[in-house]
Formats: structure tokens, C-alpha cells, sequence
């Protein structure tokens, strides 16, 4: 989809009577006039955030895209929450900054360079409000432009630590860029099959074995096919536990329309949260950084010692920015159909 189909497939959010409907059909329900206008408002919200973080200068462009990414957030949790409106969403954005000021301390170029070293840490909030909303589900591409399958992976407990490379390293659009600063922990899958016993066994092509071993530690069967590709095997009682870590290029697609299936190394806290979490956490470390450390930022974007990080963030926005309303998109028209 163009950017203007996306955000045009997501012009029904801004609609009371729209809203009302979709609410209907998701639901069986008739929604309130109260929760329409709600979802409404914080989707028309969301537009004019992302609508103006692309008019932005790149001071500010970041905080304003984490905005958009809040607002429409807020709305889709409202739309799927089937009983209650704003007044049940717990306050404040479920993230925070952890221990920042220590990292970024001392010369601005040293500080720049330890940006991907960063954490967040998880907390009640929006960010758990959103998971729980959407099921913490990544929808997965095989061979088509549509939905072949979906992971509802488990809904994380709070106070979880998540560094800034861990999640910056396991995007595949962002490789080009992110491979010269350190090592992607993604790998481009080849193909799915069922295992013998039910399970799943996955061929992907990797030029570096530490991922094999990292699924290995946690119970998969891992065999060599040759010096760069591997087959990733597991049981159904494993996948129910420990699934696989799927992420798609959906900058990069193949025939310019499909989205090409990734498989990536678990979180160093054990959790996985889905491609749309994903994007709220990388948008908040973006905005964040702008907001509240703008000597840093301005000094990134402006170029000179120790902005090497530069290129992957720039690019991580155009992610965010991109990706997430698609992810919406998507989201929305799989509930549409009928998706418990």
C-alpha cells in the first residue's frame, strides 16, 4: 500500500458512524456515542502527528511521530476494548527511560556513540493497555500480500529492560545501515513445513551461528544444511512455549507487495512482543531522546564526532513512520473479518 492508501484505510477511525460500525462488527455490540467520539478524536490525533512530524524538522520530528504513534495506539485500544472507554486506560506511556542520564554523561561525542546501549524499562501504561489490546499479535506473510497466520505471543509482565540495539538489530529494514554498527540477529527465512510430530521446522539462511545456538539453549533442534543455513525444528509443545521470533522487511518487499518473513533472535529479557510493540518502543526511544536530551540529538542530526549511529536512527524513523499505520491496517482489517 502508498502511504496514502494506508493512511485513507485508516480515515474510517476519524469517522463517529464509521467507528460505530466497525466497533459492531468487531464486537456484536452497538458502541456509545461517548466511545466513538473517543476513538474518533484520538485517531484524528494520530494523522495530524504524523502529518506534521513529516513537515518537521528533524529536532523535533521524532517526538512528533512517537505522538502519532501514542494517539493511534490509544485509538485501536479503545476500538477492540469491548467494555470500557479512556476512563479504565492507565495513565502515562507504560514506558520509561532507564538510567539515560549515566550513559549519555561526559563529552557529547562519546555519549553519541554509546546511543544503541540505551534501555527502557516496561510499566503499567499505554504501551501494556496496547498489547493486551491487540493480543501482542504479529501477523505472518509466507507467500502472499494477505494474512497467512498469526502469533498472539504471551503478553510480558512489567518491568522488563529492553536495550535500544537489542530492538535496532532485529529489524530487517534496517540492516543496511545497522550491520555497520553491529550484529543483526535476524535471519531471512527460506521457507515453514510441519515437522513430523506436528511441529515446526523453519529453513533460513544465516551467516552467523550464534542465533543457532540461541534457539538451541532454549530446546529447538538445530541442523546445518550448509556453512549459512540452518533448519530451526520444534515440537507443538515448544512453540506453544517458546515460538519462534518472527519479524517481516515491509519496506523492503518482494515483488514490491509481499512482506519478506524474518526470523529473530529472542530479547536478552525473554519476552516477545509483536511488531507493533516494536514500533512503540523504537519511536519512544526516538522521541525521548529528542525531548529530553536535545543537546544530544540536535548534535546527532547535525553530524560531526561520534554520529555513527546517525544513518540507522534516521533510517529506524522512516521505519516507524511507514510501518506502524500499515501494522494498524492490517490489524483492523483481520478483526473486520472476524478474528477472535
Amino acid at each position: 500500500m502508498t502511504e496514502y492508501e494506508v493512511w485513507q484505510n485508516l480515515r474510517p477511525l476519524e469517522s463517529f458512524d464509521n467507528v460505530k460500525t466497525w466497533f459492531n462488527k468487531i464486537h456484536g455490540r452497538t458502541l456509545s456515542t461517548r466511545r466513538a467520539s473517543e476513538i474518533a478524536c484520538a485517531a484524528k490525533q494520530a494523522r495530524e502527528y504524523f502529518r506534521n512530524a513529516k513537515q518537521a524538522d528533524y529536532s523535533v520530528r521524532s517526538l512528533l511521530t512517537f505522538y502519532g504513534v501514542a494517539s493511534l495506539s490509544r485509538s485501536v485500544t479503545l476500538l477492540l476494548n469491548r467494555n470500557n472507554g479512556e476512563e479504565v486506560l492507565t495513565k502515562g506511556h507504560g514506558l520509561e527511560v532507564s538510567q539515560w542520564s549515566n550513559v549519555l554523561s561526559g563529552e557529547i561525542s562519546e555519549a553519541l556513540r554509546n546511543l544503541s546501549k540505551l534501555e527502557v524499562k516496561t510499566c503499567h501504561g499505554l504501551f501494556e493497555d496496547f498489547l493486551k489490546a491487540v493480543k501482542n499479535t504479529t501477523y505472518l506473510h509466507t507467500s502472499s500480500p494477505g494474512v497467512d497466520a498469526r502469533i498472539p505471543y504471551l503478553i510480558p509482565d512489567v518491568c522488563k529492560r529492553i536495550s535500544f540495539e537489542e530492538l535496532l538489530s532485529r529489524i530487517p529494514d534496517l540492516e543496511q545501515d545497522a550491520k555497520d554498527c553491529f550484529s543483526m540477529n535476524c535471519a531471512v527465512v527460506e521457507n515453514l513445513s510441519k515437522g513430523q510430530d506436528g511441529g515446526l521446522v523453519i529453513n533460513c539462511s544465516y551467516d552467523d551461528s550464534s542465533m543457532a545456538e540461541r534457539y538451541r539453549n532454549i530446546g529447538y533442534e538445530i541442523k546445518e544444511i550448509d556453512g549459512s543455513r540452518y533448519s530451526f525444528g520444534c515440537s507443538i509443545d515448544l512453540f506453544a512455549q517458546k515460538p519462534p521470533y518472527f519479524f517481516h522487511s515491509y519496506i523492503r518487499k518482494t515483488f514490491g507487495c509481499i512482506p519478506q518473513l524474518y526470523i529473530a533472535v529472542p530479547l536478552n529479557c525473554a519476552c516477545y512482543y509483536c511488531e507493533m510493540g516494536i514500533c512503540y518502543l523504537i519511536s519512544y526511544f526516538m522521541g525521548m531522546l529528542s525531548r529530553y536530551f536535545p543537546t544530544h540529538w540536535v548534535s546527532l542530526i547535525n553530524g560531526g564526532p561520534g554520529d555513527r549511529l546517525w544513518p540507522i536512527i534516521n533510517r529506524a524513523q522512516n521505519y516507524v513512520e511507514t510501518v506502524f499505520p500499515e501494522l494498524i491496517v492490517e490489524l483492523i482489517q483481520e478483526k473486520l473479518k472476524g478474528e477472535e
